[in-house]
């Protein structure tokens, strides 16, 4: 009797921990997917809130132009894109 109590108790404990986990992990992906989601609305539609949440308040952009690693702070986008809306240069369709 006491085994089959040690059992149940572990089949619960072992699902419950996965179920824990699962959810866990579908929340991680979801946030995960709020700062690049941030970023494409603020290109598409020029508002610079939209930016300002992509980032960190000290980050930067680093990309490749002509074959050369170039940087641009945060602040020189802002100001670069504050009311224009950016969409039709490499619009992006989804993010996955």
């Amino acid at each position: 009797m006491k085994i089959k109590h040690l059992l149940l108790t572990v089949v619960v404990l072992t699902v419950s921990a996965a179920y824990a986990s699962a959810q866990t992990a579908d929340a991680e992906k979801a946030a995960a997917r709020v700062p690049p989601g941030n970023y494409l609305r603020g290109h598409a539609t020029g508002d610079p809130e939209f930016m300002r949440k992509a980032f960190h308040t000290e980050g930067s952009l680093i990309f490749m132009r002509d074959g050369k690693y170039t940087t641009r702070s945060l602040r020189r986008i802002h100001r670069r894109d504050v009311g224009k809306a950016r969409a039709g240069r490499g619009e992006a369709q989804a993010l996955d």
